[in-house]
């Protein structure tokens, strides 16, 4: 929460100097330095880079109705948006746009390292976040502007759906948020681990589903930048985060009943099971779209 509210402070700082400035030319070029620097705090703090980063998963690591409540308030999206709305002022400066390069690139890497070794669930989902999160920001610093948005809207999209799917098979274990409580989970809520499935192989950008034509365009691309060798390597190096979580999902979930098991506390409605589906279809042919 204190972190956010640094944002928002530089936010309202942020406004307030385009309000009573942004009209006079010759006063633009005197505040333009100090209105760069708020917004870039800003949409730090607001899109969490790097050094701003550790409040999202532990957010969403809380009870989950705190959480819903910190993660649709918070609007970890609203930085970046803001970022592709305000990029005449970025794209300008290439130290800056070098330095948003460098932290998103680093943000996605720390994140994928944290997500190899936790086990709880929504936290795993939040580090995965924040790790496109970088790779949105990356994007956008290597000039694609068009194509990070686009990989804005397709990553929301996936990652929605499996917010929603994990709370169908959170509500079923108890409210436990363990990975490792998982088991066998096809033969209990079989609707919600198909939307899981799904939205795994989105986020692994499997080819002809929508994640494919965002994740794999933007590493196409980012080898025709001005970018280092040795930033292209960490940029598909971080594949391998994203390959290992995935997977380490994908394994507690359709693995063997353990000493544990599920306990159907509560069966998914039909309206939920309809959701679902719509949102898998959609999610298949959005790419497309």
């Amino acid at each position: 929460m204190l972190i956010n509210r640094v944002g928002d402070c530089l936010f309202i700082v942020s406004i307030s100097l385009i309000v009573l400035f942004y009209s006079d030319l010759w006063v633009s070029y005197i505040t333009y330095p100090f209105l760069t620097f708020f917004m870039v705090l800003t949409f730090m703090t607001k899109r969490a880079i790097f050094p701003f980063s550790p409040w999202l998963p532990l957010a969403i690591a809380a009870p989950t109705p705190i959480s819903a409540l910190v993660h649709s308030s918070t609007l970890v999206t609203a930085g970046l948006y803001l970022s592709i709305r305000f990029s005449f002022l970025f794209y300008s400066n290439s130290l800056l746009m070098r330095f948003f390069l460098v932290v998103s690139i680093f943000t996605s890497f720390y994140a994928g390292i944290n997500a190899i070794f936790e086990t709880d669930m929504k936290k795993l989902i939040a580090l995965s976040t924040l790790s496109h999160l970088g790779f949105i920001g990356l994007a956008f610093s290597c000039g694609l502007l068009y194509l990070s948005f686009f990989h804005l809207l397709v990553h929301a999209l996936f990652k929605s759906v499996l917010f929603i799917a994990i709370g169908d098979i959170m509500t079923n274990l108890f409210h436990s948020q363990d990975i490792r409580f998982l088991s066998s989970g096809f033969n209990f809520t079989p609707s919600s681990f198909f939307t899981i499935m799904v939205s795994l192989l989105n986020l692994l950008g499997l080819p002809t589903i929508r994640g494919y034509f965002s994740k794999d365009f933007v590493l196409e691309t980012c080898n025709f930048t001005y970018s280092s060798y040795f930033l292209v390597f960490t940029i598909f190096f971080n594949l391998i985060f994203t390959y290992y979580y995935t997977y380490k999902l994908f394994y507690y979930s359709f693995s063997t009943l353990k000493f544990t098991p599920y306990v159907l506390e509560s069966k998914s409605s039909g309206l939920h099971t309809v959701c679902l589906t719509v949102l898998r279809v959609v999610g298949v042919i959005f790419g497309y779209i």
